[in-house]
Parts: structure tokens; sequence; C-alpha cells
């Protein structure tokens, strides 16, 4: 008679309990909340070197333009040069610095060789645009006559020497770059690199040198020439 044999027993596997699945929820978490804010830090940081790369960049261009033509304001189709009026964008004014820059199809051709069009030399850009701002939601690039008065965020004049009285006098021609849609640690950030860190006090930073930022309209003012 054979002995019988008893069923073999398969090994017992325990599931998560659900503490063990909160604590593994709970450690996902931490380590979520400490790597997304360097994420996200180093996609701000990213847009801050290109967008003050790009102005550097405009810097070089508007030296040339002027190098060559004299003025620092666009020039209409007959070769005159006129002010591009503060925060118009190239899209709304055919022949504006931006457009004259990179010589885009909405600028007023050089071969007209009308007025000052004889002395263009463009494009000083390569593609430029202020449709795609680097930093910011819009971009719009102003070559106009200094306001006079005094120093505040919005009006269209700057103060090179950091104090709040030194401006440029009136109607001298200034060119100068604004984004919309900045806050105040991309515009700290870009005033450090390209004013090194001008003003001791917040209302100082956000007037004295070459970047202007207004909190109430999260606009970013930044210098780039005058004449």
């Amino acid at each position: 008679m054979s002995a019988s044999r008893s069923p073999s027993k398969l090994p017992h596997r325990a599931g998560f309990t659900l503490i063990e699945m909160i604590g593994v929820l709970a450690i996902i978490a931490i380590l979520v909340a400490a790597v997304a804010p360097r994420i996200f830090d180093s996609i701000s940081d990213s847009k801050i070197t290109s967008a003050t790369s790009s102005i550097k960049t405009l810097q070089s261009a508007v030296a040339k333009y002027y190098a060559d033509v004299g003025s620092l304001y666009p020039l209409t189709a007959a070769g005159a040069a006129t002010p591009l009026a503060d925060g118009v964008s190239n899209a709304a004014y055919g022949a504006s610095l931006p457009d004259a820059l990179a010589l885009a199809s909405t600028a007023a051709p050089a071969t007209t060789g009308a007025g000052l069009w004889r002395k263009f030399r463009g494009p000083y850009t390569e593609g430029f645009t202020t449709a795609n701002p680097p930093i910011g939601t819009s971009m719009t690039m102003s070559s106009v006559a200094t306001a006079a008065g005094a120093l505040t965020a919005t009006s269209a004049n700057f103060s090179l020497a950091n104090n709040a009285t030194t401006l440029f006098p009136a109607n001298t021609q200034l060119v100068y770059v604004t984004f919309l849609g900045v806050g105040r640690k991309e515009f700290e950030k870009i005033d450090g690199i390209l004013d090194e860190g001008i003003g001791a006090t917040a209302a100082q930073k956000v007037l004295w040198g070459k970047v202007k930022w207004n909190a109430a309209t999260s606009a970013l003012m930044v210098y780039l020439a005058h004449k």
C-alpha cells in the first residue's frame, strides 16, 4: 500500500498593505517636491540666458544700423528716419526697426534707393522677429524720442547713471525693448546680469540702470542704444 501524499503548499505572497502604499506614495511625493522646483528653475534660467543673448545681439545690430544709416529711427518707404511709437509691434508698423534690422518682408526694400535707404547695408540680424519673444508673453521694440520728466517704470527714458535724476535730454533718440508678462524673479535675474545688480532698494532696482520693470503691468524694459 503506497503512502498517501499530502498536497504541496504554495508559498504565500503577502501584498502591500494600505499603510505601506501610503508610505510609498508619500516618498514619491517628497521626491517630486524636491526635484520639481529645480526643473522649473532650470527652464527659467534657460529663458533668461536666451533673453540676455537676444538683447546683446540686438544691441550689436542697432549699433551697425546706426553706423550705416546715421539714425536710430526706422526708415519709411521714402527713406526718411521716423520714430517708432512706443509699444507698437513690428506687425502693426511696416517700417519698424525690427523689420529693418532683419529686412523682413514688411520693411521698405533697401533697393528703392530712396533717401537713407542708400546707406542701408542690412539685414543686421538673421530671421529676427518679435513674434516669438525669448521671455514673457509678447515683445515690442521701440525707437522713440525720449520723454522729459521724472523717471518712472513706464516713461520712455532711462538713467544709465544709476540714479533717479540723471536722464537723457528730451528728444534724444532712444531704442529699447519691452517684454510683457515678466515676473519679478525673472526681472531680478536679468537685471543682475545686465546691470550687475544695480539698486540697493526695490524701488531703485525697478528704475535705475539699463533695466526697468513695472510690477503693475509685468512689463520689462531694457535699454539698447541712444543718440
